[in-house]
């Protein structure tokens, strides 16, 4: 009889185990969508862990190249930017999406750019951002104007020593349509500050900018990013965004303001045109595993797809 009440109280335990550790941790699993070190010299994707790049300011995509040294941002004496698409990832509560963006500076690299060299994750909720757009300050693109996710800026060589980080989360909707072509209010919404570091950007010199976003809640989202250079942290800061977060990611966006980088916005390789990434990757942890009795589950990576088209009008 006793051995009996035993035996009873010890199944009783091991079926309450799995609503305890419901509760008590999830397990997360580290997917790596994008591990791009542009060997292959293709913005298309060609394997598994590529992107694909676009251009974010002009449908003849005069912003991206690839060479022998890497991924081009083309910009020199021009304002433009670059996005790279990727599978969508859904984040749990807990999950995080890290971009880390690994490029070297030209030769010529300019002073006093405030908000200079912007990077951005984004929602990928349409087909059509799979392409190369336009951002022009005389018309909207539409995909812009309802496109979920967050900006980092960061300062190029201030006068006056106080360069610093900037978080904006991207309205939605908005009307301006021109995504990193502009941190316009009507378009970002400042989510603060990091303190003025006064760090600076040298030429022909390799960083490292990190870009993170954690969902730490049902509709809260911590955003983080650093600069590096080598073993050297320049930066890093996190601000909160406390209400209606961004938190599907499968866009990666790059912006240079003009005459932030390089001295001409010609293509070629070993031209001073803009900064040169050797490798991009991002790692999300979001896919989380629930111990449950008899089986087990796992969020699904979810994407919309749609179409579009955006007609060019600028150069």
């Amino acid at each position: 009889m006793i051995r009996k009440r035993y035996i009873i109280a010890s199944l009783a335990a091991l079926l309450a185990l799995p609503a305890l550790t419901n509760t008590a941790a999830l397990l997360a699993a580290t997917t790596v969508p994008v591990d791009d070190s542009f060997a292959d010299g293709d913005r298309a994707q060609t394997g598994s862990s590529d992107a694909n790049w676009w251009s974010s300011n002009s449908t003849s995509g005069n912003s991206v190249e690839i060479d022998a040294n890497g991924l081009g941002l083309v910009s020199g004496n021009s304002g433009r930017g670059l996005h790279g698409t990727f599978t969508p990832q859904t984040l749990d509560i807990g999950g995080s999406v890290t971009a880390t963006l690994t490029f070297t500076t030209p030769a010529t690299v300019g002073t006093n750019k405030s908000g200079g060299l912007r990077f951005a994750l984004m929602d990928n909720n349409s087909a059509g951002l799979a392409a190369d757009l336009l951002s022009s300050g005389s018309s909207s693109n539409p995909l812009y104007e309802n496109l979920p996710g967050y900006m980092v800026e960061f300062d190029v060589n201030k006068t006056d020593d106080s360069d610093d980080i900037g978080f904006r989360k991207h309205n939605v909707p908005n009307t301006v349509g021109r995504f990193l072509g502009t941190a316009n209010t009507s378009e970002w919404t400042a989510l603060g500050d990091g303190a003025n570091v006064g760090y600076d950007f040298a030429a022909n010199t390799e960083y490292v900018v990190v870009v993170k976003v954690t969902r730490t809640g049902t509709d809260t989202a911590d955003v983080f990013s650093s600069l590096s250079q080598g073993t050297t942290l320049l930066d890093s800061h996190t601000e909160t965004d406390g209400s209606g977060i961004a938190n599907n990611f499968g866009m990666l966006g790059v912006w240079a303001n003009s005459n932030a980088f390089g001295s001409t916005n010609a293509a070629g390789l070993n031209v001073d045109n803009g900064i040169t990434f050797t490798n991009i990757t991002v790692e999300a942890v979001g896919t989380t595993i629930t111990n449950q009795a008899p089986a087990f589950s796992s969020d699904p990576i979810t994407g919309a797809s749609a179409t579009q088209d955006a007609a060019y009008s600028g150069s």
